[in-house]
């Protein structure tokens, strides 16, 4: 995705077509846009791919056109039309390839998504606030229900397993809140020690 929204001269406009045709290869099967969004896009710690790749398709279909269309807003518009095809057959119900496999019957619910992406929302802003203040952050984090416990006092393994797991986290920040000689800080440090 890099090399297709990338700027430098170094990257030819044939090598960025080529970028683009393979992610749209990608696109095409069955099911997939729909996984990326369960999987990445809802999933607390990963990256919004789903969300990404459709900005970048969007981006490049709105390219002011000069000269006719070029070939990237072509393969971009191709994409978004083939993600609206495959959610028109999934809503029908009438698949014409067959999945690469079977249905879950316990996919999450409309609501539950919303609750996801909302506690998604909350980690990016509790994260921003613990690189700023790492207190701050956790008790933000805390409040809104993303560290288990009480309202105050998170849950150890749940802080331990952030500190540990997400990439977004100041490695410094991380630091400085661990190294407070705090009853609460060596439960959290056992935790991190334990997983």
């Amino acid at each position: 995705m890099e090399i297709v929204v990338s700027e430098s001269n170094r990257i030819s406009y044939e090598q960025r077509e080529l970028a683009l045709e393979a992610i749209v290869r990608l696109w095409r099967i069955p099911g997939l846009p729909a996984e990326l969004y369960l999987n990445y896009d809802c999933g607390l710690y990963c990256t919004n791919l789903y969300e990404e790749l459709m900005k970048m398709f969007s981006k490049n279909v709105s390219l002011p056109i000069t000269n006719g269309m070029h070939t990237i807003q072509l393969i971009s518009l191709d994409a978004i039309i083939m993600l609206i095809i495959g959610m028109k057959i999934r809503c029908k119900g009438e698949l014409c390839k067959p999945s690469r496999h079977e249905a879950s019957l316990n996919l999450p619910t409309r609501e539950d998504l919303l609750a996801i992406k909302a506690n998604k929302r909350w980690l990016v802003l509790g994260t921003e606030k613990f690189n700023e203040n790492p207190r701050e952050g956790i008790a933000k984090l805390t409040e809104h229900g993303l560290l288990g416990g009480t309202p105050g006092h998170s849950d150890p393994e749940k802080v331990a397993k952030l500190l540990r797991e997400y990439p977004g986290l100041d490695k410094k920040a991380i630091g400085e809140y661990i190294s407070k000689k705090e009853t609460k800080t060596f439960s959290i440090i056992s935790c991190i020690i334990s997983i």
